[in-house]
């Protein structure tokens, strides 16, 4: 059984990264799993399943299968769903069954005992619901075999969505309702916390025992679209929950079988960085079901797995299984993963509703994604905090990072303003319009701004150059940004003066990077909106050296990272024990990289711990350096002595 300990689910006393696979049979998806149940297919493809490395399988509990109507239960769907999670668990696979199965795979499957009914807010719509859960929950309850309970697959796509507070407290109910009937195991919503999908994980923390985000993002930009996955990892962590990757993946209709490959493996290692506590693909096999609903409109649902439709097996399996005898390997209750240094604000509008606030909030989230994105680039290890949350809170980092966003509260600029008088570093991109009351005392600037029309760049790129040093950054250092057509989104402030000046832009001459000193602290005013830029701009982070500047900024704060990666787009982290470092990294783009892992400390030995081979390198003074070649996608785990 699992249990949840210091933001993390634990396995027979440990804690576990679980790889797992998200499970409909081979012949057999959807409604004829249950009505065309075959045993020798579910035993055949839980042993194959055991070999490729898949240790937890998220099923389904089909609405029509298991109640023909209200109040109402198919025991017969039952005693299969029984079998099955027996012999997941004689393979040792942890079973996550889902309760509420209306949507899935791009239709809605009406549950016989719903009929229609409002499940928000209709009270015998309600009734049948937690009748139905109850009874499914009761009968299953004893089985060993079964780790989790999910509550639905996406439920907003069967029920709608709701306000914030309807849906609060909805959660919150059924928690108490299932926790009431199996308080040992831990429970999860399943509704994918991210928009378009789901509800925002700040309103749901309380109504589950840990995030199961869904992650199927669609970008203009290589780099931000891999990091979608440890971003969603760490967003549900800074939120004090446990937390697996319950969807991802990608359908080989859409993409060939060697980069569906190497997507998994940058989602495996840097979830496996970020602190998860699993993964789970979408899903176990391709489908020969052309001429069924969904697949016979929705055609690349038909091809999302890791195995092909006769069974053999598609480049990820293997990508699956070295990473879970790598892993293996790493007893994981003797290490823990480095805490962060720096956190991004989150603004109060993605999870509260303010009158008369028109606010995109799926640009704001691509934004915060950006942040994150050249965050990483740096070697940053960076989380999340909500704008609301205590001064006491902002006091643990080094470095706040706002991004351009169009306002937060006054009075979380004036706790900015604090943090920063009492020896924090404050970073922030200017945005036009931004409804911040302190901007001329906390950045120590006077701008020359105009009501009702911006000023913004009429050019293709930017050319930033350092007029002091900022930390590692030399005096004369350059930082070339990509600019997308003059809009109010791409707007800067024109600064007339300002405490400091630490870059100009030089085709114009502006002003481009300011710092303020207030007292113990510091704060960085960026006068381009360059996380804007970010995500107009097609492929800006190939396009850019921007995340050098977050680079020199975090230097400025004294934030030396651990583990630091020369090159942009190989991402490091490491999990910290008494006597090593487990140190993780992967390449986030599909070509050939080189890159050399800076470690802060002083290594007698370096083991790749997936060919359990000795890797060269180099000792400096206090830093240990490891020159590493990866393929397309590819990660390594390093044991550092």
């Amino acid at each position: 059984m699992l249990e949840i300990k210091d933001r993390r689910l634990y396995f027979k006393g440990k804690p576990v990264f679980l790889i797992g696979v998200n499970y409909w049979p081979r012949r057999h998806p959807i409604w004829k799993m249950w009505k065309e149940f075959d045993e020798k297919e579910l035993e055949e493809e839980a042993k194959q399943m055991t070999d490729i490395g898949i240790n937890a399988v998220r099923l389904f509990l089909f609405g029509e299968d298991f109640s023909p109507g209200p109040y109402r239960i198919n025991e017969e769907s039952i005693e299969k769903a029984r079998k099955l999670i027996r012999i997941l668990h004689k393979h040792g696979i942890i079973a996550f069954p889902t309760l509420l199965v209306g949507h899935m795979s791009g239709e809605n499957w009406e549950i016989p005992w719903r009929e229609g009914k409002d499940l928000y807010k209709d009270y015998e719509g309600i009734s049948r619901m937690l009748w139905f859960i109850k009874e499914i929950i009761e009968r299953l309850k004893d089985e060993e075999g079964i780790g989790a309970w999910i509550l639905s697959n996406e439920l907003p796509l069967y029920i709608g969505g709701a306000d914030f507070d309807t849906v609060e407290n909805y959660l919150r109910y059924l928690y108490k309702v299932i926790k009431n009937i199996d308080p040992k195991r831990p429970y999860t919503t399943g509704d994918g916390h991210f928009a378009p999908l789901g509800y925002v994980p700040e309103r749901v923390k309380d109504g589950l025992d840990y995030f199961g985000p869904h992650v199927y993002m669609y970008e203009d930009d290589l780099l931000r679209q891999t990091y979608w996955y440890s971003f969603a990892v760490r967003y549900c962590l800074s939120l004090g929950k446990p937390t697996i990757l319950e969807e991802f993946g990608c359908s080989t209709v859409q993409v060939s079988e060697e980069n569906q490959a190497a997507l998994y493996n940058i989602v495996l290692h840097s979830c496996f960085m970020s602190g998860a506590s699993g993964a789970f693909g979408w899903c176990y096999s391709d489908f020969p079901t052309e001429d069924i609903r969904p697949y016979v409109h929705h055609a690349h649902e038909l091809m999302f797995g890791i195995t092909r439709v006769d069974g053999s097996e598609k480049p990820v399996a293997d990508v699956i299984r070295s990473f879970r005898k790598t892993i293996d390997k790493i007893d994981l209750s003797l290490y823990k993963v480095e805490e962060p240094h720096a956190v991004i604000v989150v603004p109060s509008y993605m999870y509260k509703r303010y009158p008369f606030m028109r606010i995109d909030l799926y640009e704001i989230l691509r934004l915060l994604v950006q942040t994150y994105t050249l965050s990483r680039m740096a070697s940053l290890n960076v989380s999340f905090i909500r704008e609301e949350e205590p001064l006491e809170n902002f006091m643990k980092y080094k470095l706040i990072i706002v991004p351009p966003l169009p306002s937060l509260l006054a009075t979380t600029w004036r706790k900015l303003e604090e943090y920063v008088r009492k020896g924090g570093h404050l970073y922030m991109s200017y945005r036009y319009g931004v409804w911040c009351q302190n901007l001329r005392e906390l950045f120590g600037i006077e701008h020359d701004m105009k009501y009702g029309i911006y000023e913004a760049p009429e050019v293709p790129s930017l050319l930033i150059k350092l007029e002091e040093k900022i930390g590692s950054l030399e005096k004369g250092h350059e930082v070339k940004l990509p600019v997308p057509g003059p809009s109010s989104k791409t707007a800067y402030c024109p600064i007339l003066k300002a405490s400091k000046v630490l870059a100009l832009e030089t085709m114009t001459g502006r002003i481009a990077l300011t710092a303020n000193e207030l007292e113990r602290g510091k704060a960085f005013f960026m006068t381009f909106p360059i996380e804007t830029y970010g995500i107009m701009v097609y492929n800006f982070n190939l396009k850019t050296n921007a995340y050098e500047l977050y680079k020199g900024i975090a230097g400025e704060a004294g934030i030396k990272p651990l583990v630091e990666s020369t090159s942009p787009y190989v991402e490091v982290g490491a999990l910290l024990g008494e006597e090593d470092l487990i140190v993780v990294a992967a390449n986030h783009t599909y070509q050939e990289v080189e890159s050399k892992v800076i470690v802060r400390r002083r290594a007698s030995e370096v083991m790749d711990m997936r060919k359990d081979t000795k890797v060269a390198f180099e000792v400096k003074a206090e830093e240990t350096i490891i020159k590493l070649r990866f393929r397309k996608g590819e990660g390594y785990i390093l044991r550092v002595k």
